[in-house]
């Protein structure tokens, strides 16, 4: 159930928001509903599962573990994508077999998501513990670093103006699991270079340009751009 206080068309009123006008109206209509007590949970449709605690996948090995009720469909569900082992030496670094000695590894358990989905859920929880570094000389080749948070892919930009007239900037993002500089280029045109937050406002003409973003290591994602200006 929901309720919208606005105009009719969708759009929202000033000063209307819904905290203040539209939560009354919905708490108000919550009171009109007769009394009755909770439902009885339907036990012969579920079935008890060792899910994981922090991604509400089925478990895995490295996942911190609990025991939830749950449709019998979910028997199909995955097992935790995002929980896995991090060899690490002595210092905390990370490191692998190419460059440090098995036996001196130490095996930790670690909740590890991809780049955007990690942007995202650190900012809402702050217990999140990101990845260590590579000891230097460790890094392996094909590791997933960084990735386009916006644009999408194959989508349109349609720059707007202000209330003066004037176009408004598009503002790239994107998610590094690095405090280090990113490097940005428009069509092989060098726009700036970023740290720490990796957003570049860039105001152009319309037409398909070609977005590259580099780290210091030479690795880059690339995406095309479809730009439509007022």
């Amino acid at each position: 159930m929901g309720v919208w206080v606005g105009n009719a068309s969708g759009e929202g009123r000033p000063g209307l928001t819904g905290v203040e006008s539209a939560a009354p109206v919905l708490f108000e209509v919550f009171n009109q509903l007769p009394r009755a007590g909770w439902f009885k949970p339907p036990l012969n449709d579920l079935q008890e599962v060792t899910v994981c605690l922090k991604s509400g996948f089925l478990a895995g090995e490295f996942c911190p573990k609990s025991e939830q009720l749950v449709p019998l469909s979910a028997r199909r569900a995955k097992v935790c994508p995002y929980h896995r082992a991090v060899h690490l030496d002595a210092a905390g670094f990370r490191v692998t077999s190419d460059c440090e000695a098995v036996e001196n590894m130490v095996a930790e358990p670690w909740f590890v998501l991809p780049p955007v989905m990690e942007w995202y859920y650190k900012a809402t929880h702050v217990d999140y513990e990101v990845l260590p570094p590579f000891r230097d000389g460790c890094a392996p080749d094909g590791e997933k670093r960084m990735d386009f948070i916006y644009p999408q892919e194959s989508g349109k930009i349609y720059l707007t103006r202000d209330f003066k007239g004037a176009v408004q900037p598009v503002v790239f993002k994107v998610a590094y699991k690095a405090d280090k500089v990113l490097f940005w280029y428009l069509n092989g045109k060098y726009l700036g270079q970023t740290r720490k937050f990796h957003d570049m406002p860039v105001v152009t003409q319309s037409g398909r340009y070609f977005l590259t973003v580099t780290n210091e290591q030479g690795q880059e994602i690339n995406r095309w751009v479809e730009v439509v200006a007022p």
